[in-house]
């Protein structure tokens, strides 16, 4: 029995996706990471490939922050769930733990309303 080695690639360490033409063996498609291993494929059918390299191109090179995997990913928790996870930690209480503000730091009410990082929320 063959044992195959399937490759665990994260997505951003793929520098460059690149897909060959069609040979006799398959459609070939090679990684080029940025941790300098090039993983090579060969798929059996030239629109699964295709697929595979366009699913790749925009899950390794977004064009904006909105396209990473983050904000594609969907989990089987409710909303509400998920929002509970802000309670879990009190900032305000974590930062007086870890001594700020003081002389090097400050805390700041500069994204409220998430219009400095939209991705951040606010204290």
């Amino acid at each position: 029995m063959d044992h195959i080695t399937v490759p665990k690639i994260a997505l951003h360490h793929i520098a460059t996706v690149e897909k060959l033409p069609i040979t006799s063996l398959g459609c070939p498609l090679i990684l080029h990471c940025k941790n300098f291993r090039i993983a090579h494929f060969v798929l059996d059918s030239d629109v699964v490939c295709h697929e595979v390299y366009i699913s790749l191109l925009k899950l390794s090179q977004p064009a904006l922050p909105e396209d990473l995997y983050a904000f594609s990913y969907n989990p089987k928790s409710s909303k509400e769930m998920r929002e509970n996870g802000w309670k879990l930690i009190d900032p305000m209480s974590d930062f007086k733990r870890m001594g700020i503000p003081n002389r090097y730091w400050t805390i700041t009410d500069t994204n409220r309303i998430y219009e400095v990082w939209p991705s951040q929320r606010g204290l």
